[in-house]
């Protein structure tokens, strides 16, 4: 009778233990894809302000002189609308920016896009002249870009590339 407890006991125990390593191992060891699923933020408390880029050829988009105080967010558009992209689809930018030196250790910027009316933020750190960061595109849809200004100063993008593979 004692050994038929202990048996049910050690089955039910490494029963657990096995559930458990399935478990841990899929919330740890996540795919790229999954890796590449922005979380939604609230950035209502910023102002927002549109600004229009230019093509500069099929799927390139430059700008220049973007002064983005703290706590305003600038919604990239082309001919006053989003950009019209597709599930896989890689938005690649490329900023270069005006810091003052002494400011270099209190410089954050924010970057994400609106996708039907909700902000996902791709990008939030701290921030030196130059800025190349890129994002795989989740679905289908219109795609704003919003950059953010969250520093302590004023940012000022100097120059600015928007590419789309």
């Amino acid at each position: 009778m004692k050994t038929k407890t202990l048996l049910i006991v050690i089955i039910t125990i490494g029963v657990i233990a096995i559930l458990g390593i399935i478990y841990f191992s899929i919330s740890f060891n996540k795919t790229d894809k999954q890796e590449q699923l922005y979380q939604e933020e609230d950035i209502s408390m910023f102002r927002h302000k549109d600004f229009f880029i230019k093509k500069e050829a099929k799927d390139k988009y430059s700008f220049k002189e973007l002064i983005i105080p703290n706590g305003e967010a600038f919604l990239m558009k082309y001919n006053n609308n989003p950009l019209t992209l597709k599930k896989g689809d890689v938005v690649s930018l490329k900023l270069d920016f005006d810091i003052l030196e002494d400011e270099d250790s209190n410089v954050h910027f924010v970057f994400g896009y609106y996708l039907n009316d909700k902000f996902y933020q791709v990008f939030f750190d701290r921030i030196s002249n130059k800025l190349d960061a890129s994002f795989e595109i989740p679905n289908d849809g219109e795609f704003t870009i919003c950059l953010v200004g969250a520093s302590a100063g004023i940012l000022t993008i100097t120059d600015g590339f928007i590419s789309i593979k």
